[in-house]
C-alpha cells in the first residue's frame, strides 16, 4: 500500500538487500561481471542498491553488465546520458539501466493507477510519488528507449510459469506481442495466445501475471550486454527472428 507503515517495510526490507549483495560480492562475486535484476518492489529495492551501492563505487560500476527493473517505475530524468548510470539506449551497451512499466494499448485507466500508485526514492531516501515525472520506460524488443513501435516479429519469445517445476525452463511463444513507449509506459498489444492473457475474475486480473511477455528477449539482451564486458564475440544474427 501507500501507507507510511509500508513505506517503513521497504526501507526495512532495503537493509537485507544492501547485506545480501555485499555478501554475494565476498563470497563468490570477486572480479566477476554481474546483473542486477528486480521486479516490481523488488525492483524499487534494486534502483536504491543501484544508486548508493554501485554508482559511486567505480570498481562496482566497471563490472556491472546491466541492471533490470521489470515492472518498476524510475524516475527517467535520473537516468539521463551522463548519469551515473543512465538509461541503456541501444543493444549491447552496458553499466546501463533497463527499466519499464507496462500496460495494454488502450486501458488509460491502467495507466493512471501505475503513475497514481508509483513510489520512488528522493534524496533523503524516503519513499514519494512521481508527482508528474516521466518513468523511464525500456522497450525489450528494442532493446533500448526508442519510441518506435517494435511489431510482434520482433518477439523473441514470451513465456507463462504456470505450473512449472523449481528451475525448469518455460517453453517460449514468439511473436506474441507488439510494444511501444508512450508516455513513460510500456504499451504492449494484446498477446496472440490465451496462455498470455488475464483471466479470472476482478481480483485475480489485478494479481502479479504468472507470465513474462518478453523472457527470451530479456535473456538474448543480458547476453548481449555480458559478452561487450566480457570482450567475447557478438552472437550470429541468425537466431533472431526475420
Amino acid at each position: 500500500t501507500l501507507r507510511d507503515d509500508a513505506r517503513e517495510a521497504r526501507r526495512f526490507a532495503y537493509g537485507d538487500v544492501l547485506q545480501a549483495f555485499r555478501a554475494y560480492r565476498v563470497r563468490y562475486g570477486q572480479d566477476r561481471p554481474f546483473i542486477v535484476v528486480g521486479v516490481e518492489q523488488g525492483g524499487s529495492l534494486a534502483a536504491r542498491l543501484l544508486r548508493e551501492e554501485i554508482a559511486a563505487k567505480p570498481e562496482l560500476k566497471s563490472r556491472l553488465v546491466a541492471a533490470y527493473l521489470i515492472e518498476t517505475p524510475v524516475p527517467a530524468d535520473e537516468y539521463a546520458p551522463g548519469a551515473p548510470l543512465p538509461a541503456c539506449e541501444r543493444k549491447a551497451e552496458a553499466g546501463c539501466v533497463a527499466a519499464w512499466i507496462s500496460a495494454p494499448e488502450g486501458d488509460f485507466q491502467r495507466v493512471q493507477e501505475l503513475i497514481g500508485r508509483s513510489l520512488v526514492w528522493d534524496s533523503g531516501d524516503q519513499l514519494v510519488n512521481l508527482e508528474g515525472r516521466l518513468p523511464l520506460c525500456f522497450n525489450p524488443l528494442l532493446g533500448g528507449t526508442s519510441l518506435a513501435r517494435a511489431p510482434a516479429r520482433l518477439n523473441l519469445g514470451a513465456a507463462n510459469a504456470t505450473g512449472l517445476d523449481w528451475g525448469a525452463r518455460p517453453p517460449f511463444l514468439q511473436r506474441q506481442v507488439a510494444a511501444h513507449c508512450e508516455n513513460g509506459v510500456l504499451r504492449t498489444s494484446r498477446p496472440k495466445s490465451n496462455a498470455l492473457r488475464d483471466s479470472g475474475s476482478w481480483a485475480d486480473r489485478r494479481k502479479v501475471d504468472a507470465f513474462n511477455l518478453f523472457y527470451a528477449d530479456l535473456e538474448s539482451d543480458a547476453l548481449e550486454r555480458s559478452r561487450t564486458v566480457t570482450g567475447q564475440p557478438a552472437a550470429s544474427s541468425a537466431s533472431n527472428p526475420p
